[in-house]
């Protein structure tokens, strides 16, 4: 099941120092050059570069990988147009913020999936074998 994740926390709000600078010492990842807070999942270190051309030439838009939006309220991990290597990262990092904080998880539709992850794990959301 591969769905958008947007993750609330069951109290209070995120600790948004830890989880940016969790993000900031991921190799693959980058925050929006263009000062939308916006994180981009590249899923190879060497793939940063190119995406952040390509987002700074059209700034309408942004370039289809895995993208992380943090706020006190939530997290939200958009990843349904992430690639194989994008998703690694992607499920790398939701798996650190499920580790570190008490969590309720929704898909795109604001469905509670919550118990699914209590039940199969993290792997429930991204493709088997990843």
């Amino acid at each position: 099941m591969l769905t958008n994740l947007i993750l609330r926390p069951m109290k209070g709000e995120f600790e948004l120092t830890a989880i940016k600078d969790r993000l900031d010492l991921m190799a693959d990842v980058f925050v929006d050059p263009l000062g939308s807070g916006m994180y981009l999942v590249c899923g190879l270190p060497e793939a940063k570069e190119m995406y952040r051309d390509r987002r700074v030439k059209d700034p309408s838009r942004f370039p289809y990988v895995c993208l992380i939006d943090v706020t006190p309220e939530q997290v939200s991990v958009l990843q349904e147009y992430g690639t194989a290597e994008e998703l690694r990262s992607a499920r790398e990092f939701v798996s650190w913020i499920l580790q570190r904080f008490a969590c309720h998880i929704e898909d795109d539709y604001k469905a509670d999936i919550t118990e699914l992850y209590r039940e199969v794990g993290v792997g429930a959301f991204y493709p088997k074998g990843l």
